[in-house]
């Protein structure tokens, strides 16, 4: 018996994309039952105008009902189960040219992330995982379509909880056990892991200045973007395209740059030290 797979094109992407129209008009007259949510906001890549014509349209809704969207043949439905009894459902589909991803939460459920972050003593590291930590960040930067007063008092809540900074003791552990990667490879004579061992240090470095800064994201692939929003966190992408991203000197052997890497990132960790020990 030979196996035959197959392909059905449910809907095409049209070769030449137009921008949606992201008006709360527009956005009701597609999506009517948001108009029910307690609140909701557009977040993601567009609310934090990094998008693109091939972005998704993230917006997160917060009800304690269910809400109704629409069916058709662009659309997906699922639910996604967290620890603690948390939830949250998600409609991904088309909206002209461009694919929407609406998540509807509880209306408590940034309280409930953040639970463990809001007790004496704090935490030392943050264990949230990576979905509930993206969450978090994007109600953060959400931009509101309905209750405003809503996103007010949900961002007031992540910065009085110790979360952030437990986050940034996380990764500032990524970055030293990421040093301590780098020091035994080098010593092994392994120079071209002992460089990637590097690169990631000073992006778990980087991180840790900018989660200490109020950035929260999660995301890698906007550091530079970040680095640029959040002066304060003492970075500039100027310093961390040349040291880092630009790779090696001329004439620098994998050995010399990656303690060159493993140094700049060391002296990151070091002028963000004190921060990082405060606990309560």
């Amino acid at each position: 018996m030979t196996f035959a797979p197959s392909l059905t094109i449910i809907t095409e992407e049209p070769l030449v994309r137009t921008p949606a129209d992201l008006s709360a008009e527009a956005i009701f007259e597609r999506f009517p039952a948001l108009g029910d949510a307690e609140a909701a906001c557009f977040t993601g890549s567009i609310a934090a105008g990094w998008g693109n014509l091939y972005s998704d349209i993230d917006i997160f809704a917060f009800s304690d009902t269910v809400l109704e969207f629409p069916v058709d043949e662009t659309a997906e439905t699922w639910t996604t189960n967290f620890e603690d009894g948390l939830s949250a459902n998600t409609w991904m589909g088309r909206y002209g040219d461009q694919r929407v991803d609406l998540k509807v939460w509880p209306t408590n459920a940034v309280e409930t992330v953040l639970a463990p972050f809001d007790t004496f003593p704090e935490p030392e590291f943050n264990g949230v995982v990576y979905d509930l930590r993206d969450f978090i960040y994007r109600v953060s930067i959400g931009r509101p379509l309905i209750n405003e007063e809503f996103f007010r008092r949900m961002r007031e809540i992540i910065a009085a909880s110790t979360y952030a900074r437990s986050l940034a003791r996380t990764r500032k552990t990524g970055a030293e056990n990421a040093l301590m990667d780098v020091a035994g490879q080098l010593a092994s004579g392994d120079f071209s892991t002992a460089r990637l061992s590097s690169l990631l240090a000073a992006d778990c470095a980087a991180d840790t200045c900018l989660v200490l800064a109020g950035d929260l994201c999660p995301g890698s692939k906007w550091l530079l973007r970040r680095l640029e929003r959040t002066p304060s966190c003492g970075i500039t992408p100027e310093e961390y395209g040349v040291q880092i991203l630009e790779g090696a000197f001329p004439g620098e052997s994998d050995e010399e740059c990656a303690l060159r890497v493993a140094r700049w990132t060391r002296t990151q960790l070091m002028r963000v030290e004190d921060e990082l020990l405060v606990m309560r």
